[in-house]
């Protein structure tokens, strides 16, 4: 993988602060457990849901990260919006009927979402070196 040389410095930022909030947002404690949908780990999947929203806000309310991610990869970024919020707003509803295997369902959805969205932003800034 090479990167890009003429893609802003600020979207190399916004692309490993991505990275790192997806990273930790993939090793969360539940994601190990044989049962994490089991009534004992519902403040794990609270918790995991928090952090899901904190990394929603920061890329996709704040305005600058998500100026700067419309205007890169806007598809990708206007269908992770979407899913995301979907599956954040579903997975806060299951949790608070206790259906916990539901909410977990979608936490992963947007796990998944965030990813694409990752995926989209590397495809954008490298290139393999044979492009050069």
């Amino acid at each position: 993988m090479k990167i890009c040389p003429d893609v802003d410095d600020n979207v190399y930022e916004l692309w490993t602060d991505m990275i790192v909030a997806y990273n930790d947002l993939a090793c969360q404690r539940y994601r190990i457990l044989s049962q994490p949908a089991s009534p004992e780990n519902e403040n794990l999947l609270k918790r995991a849901l928090s952090e899901h929203y904190r990394c929603y806000q920061r890329f996709f309310e704040a305005s600058t990260n998500s100026a700067l991610l419309r205007s890169t990869v806007t598809d990708q970024f206007r269908a992770s919006k979407a899913f995301i919020a979907s599956n954040l707003s579903q997975a806060d509803v299951m949790i608070g009927r206790g259906d916990l295997q539901m909410a977990l369902s979608s936490i992963e959805a947007s796990l998944s979402s965030m990813h694409d969205l990752v995926d989209s932003l590397t495809e954008f800034i490298t290139k393999d070196k044979n492009e050069y």
